[in-house]
This record gives C-alpha cells, structure tokens and sequence, in this order.
C-alpha cells in the first residue's frame, strides 16, 4: 500500500541533496502552518497518484493455514508539486528540473524505489507581497513507484451441496460435501 508521507518524504530528502536546502528546516511538507521568515525553503505536495495499466495479481499458499495471500503489484505514477521562495527560488527549481537524469539522482531514486518520469515547466511566480518582493518558483514533478499489496483470500474448507435429480420419472436426491 502506498503511503504519501513517505512518498513526500523521500522527495524532501531529494530535494535537499539537490539543492542544498537543509532538511529539517528549508524542506517541508506544504500547508503547514510554519514560519516563512527569510531564509529560502521548499515545500512539496503529493497531489496526484494514478494506476499505470494494470496489476500483476498471483497467489501463494499458506502454509499455516488453508487461506491464500492475494499478492497485487502495479505501477503508479504520482505527482510532486514542488514550491520554492525566497532566495534562489528559480534557480532552485531549474536545478530540480535539470537534475532529473543525473546519475547521482536517478542513484537516489533508485534507492528510495522510485522513478522519475518527467517534469512540468518552471513557473515563475515572483510578485509584491504587502510592497515586499518574493521570489517564488513552482514546478510539478513526477515519478514512478510499484504499489505491492499482499492481502488474505479465506479459504473455504468445506461445503456441502444439497441437490434434486428427476430422470425417467424417478428422484434422486443428492448430498455432496466437498472438503479441501
């Protein structure tokens, strides 16, 4: 099962290798309430995860009991929407759209088991915020991860079948059990 903290955790941890930004304190989760201040800093959002074709499922059996675990593996494809301010904010987002193929990145990914797909344009928002002037850049980025869910198909040990037969006027009736 995908879980977005650690998807936005590991693109924060991204983020600061790239960058330079210190982890702790200028790469953040968005829609935090956290002072700005001055000093440059990023946020990211996952906004976005989608299925990529279909599932592998395939099934393996237990052995401690008759059940089966369901094995599903699929590919997704999730969205980082990525802000910087302050200091360097374009050319911070230029530097995480221009080091998406590096192999010191795609190494970083790769470690985290994740992918990168491909990346928007840099927009440049910089505008007069209360007559002070605020750099700030956005871009959305997007990356590939497996979706690998295991979960447990319960068995049926026994059933048993009650039936009617009519055949050249006489009646059979029929009691079948079926155990595993």
């Amino acid at each position: 099962m995908i879980d977005v903290n650690i998807l936005n955790q590991s693109i924060r941890h991204y983020i600061a290798q790239v960058t330079g930004l210190d982890i702790d304190t200028g790469v953040r989760k968005a829609d935090q309430d956290a002072p700005t201040g001055s000093d440059p800093f990023a946020t990211v959002k996952i906004i976005l995860v989608s299925s990529i074709g279909h599932d592998e499922i395939s099934g393996v059996d237990r052995t401690a009991d008759v059940d089966i675990d369901e094995i599903r593996n699929g590919l997704r494809e999730f969205t980082a929407s990525i802000n910087f301010f302050n200091t360097e904010a374009l050319n911070n987002a230029y530097k995480m759209q221009g080091s998406s193929y590096e192999t010191a990145s795609l190494e970083f990914l790769g470690s985290k088991n994740l992918g990168f797909a491909r990346s928007s344009d840099v927009r440049d928002l910089t505008e007069i915020d209360l007559a002070r002037y605020e750099e700030r850049a956005q871009l959305d980025m997007f990356f590939n991860v497996i979706d690998d869910n295991t979960n447990v198909v319960s068995s049926i040990q026994s059933q048993e079948i009650d039936g009617t037969l009519e055949a050249d006027g006489k009646t059979y009736n029929n009691i079948i059990e079926v155990t595993q």
